[in-house]
């Protein structure tokens, strides 16, 4: 699963902070990690275990990837992106947004005009979903849809911001939006590339809802295995696939003697197609 993403040409990327008992730091306590995950929309998804954000863990598992990355525009990933000739960044819509969202009470007015325009460039990608484009029409109809609307949000994110107090939270949600401006726009170059990463948040939500319940990972080399078992569960749910008849199918077999190609044929979304019955 991990190198048929890696090996493609786009990927998003999302992490999510998960509390974990070191014994070098004492059972009674626990440090936090991260369930880091990568995919693609209506593809597998997998989750990489590490125990820190820092740019070596964060990016380790994708350091061969050439492509579309597109996440949260976390500073890590904009380094990766500054190293990688191969690798163009392109940042989340959803994100920027929400900032915006979350300002609209102290500013009602400006985050009108903003979220106003955004919900423009929403619109063509429902009618891109709508028709079932395909990248090539999807590229075409944004470009001659949405690229007005994007640079007059442009417009608009210059005149909010000399308007308002940096440390409001109108000037910081102007600020994050014009700091990875040149990300937001990649989309609009790559006809596959989704507007925002919000398919990867849904992918690592359950996680989120899971640690409220079970709080923490029992000891820091157990994230690896539950990195596994995400991968696999998450997968099936996301390609409606019933995750016991897959596990009953898949275990079944002798994995060790099958091949890179064998193999190959039994991630979820390569199983899927050889099962719709």
């Amino acid at each position: 699963m991990e190198m048929e993403l890696v090996e493609g040409d786009y990927l998003q990327v999302d992490e999510t902070p998960i509390q974990y008992c070191d014994p070098d730091y004492g059972m009674k306590k626990s440090r936090k990690g991260y369930l880091c995950g990568y995919s693609r929309p209506n593809e597998n998804v997998c989750y990489k275990w590490r125990l820190s954000r820092s740019y070596e863990p964060t990016t380790a598992h994708f350091a061969d990837f050439k492509g579309v990355l597109q996440s949260d525009a976390y500073q890590p990933y904009i380094t990766f992106e500054k190293g990688n000739d191969s690798v163009e960044l392109a940042a989340c819509w959803a994100h920027a947004r929400r900032k915006f969202y979350d300002a609209k009470d102290l500013h009602p007015r400006e985050c009108g005009v903003y979220l106003a325009l955004v919900g423009r460039l929403y619109a063509v990608e429902a009618e891109i979903r709508e028709k079932n484009l395909s990248s090539e029409d999807a590229l075409e109809l944004r470009q001659r849809k949405s690229s007005n609307t994007h640079n007059r949000i442009y417009r608009v994110l210059g005149i909010l911001r000399r308007r308002c107090l940096p440390k409001s939270p109108l000037g910081k949600a102007c600020d994050y939006s014009l700091r990875i401006w040149k990300y937001l726009s990649t989309y609009l170059s790559h006809g596959r590339v989704a507007i925002d990463s919000n398919a990867m948040e849904n992918a690592i939500r359950p996680t989120a809802i899971g640690k409220k319940n079970w709080l923490f990972i029992g000891h820091r080399e157990a994230g690896k295995r539950a990195a596994i078992i995400y991968s696999v569960l998450i997968s099936c749910t996301r390609l409606e696939i019933d995750p016991a008849r897959y596990l009953r199918s898949v275990l079944s077999q002798d994995t060790k003697v099958l091949s890179k190609e064998e193999l190959a044929v039994l991630t979820p979304a390569q199983w899927k197609k050889s099962n719709q019955s």
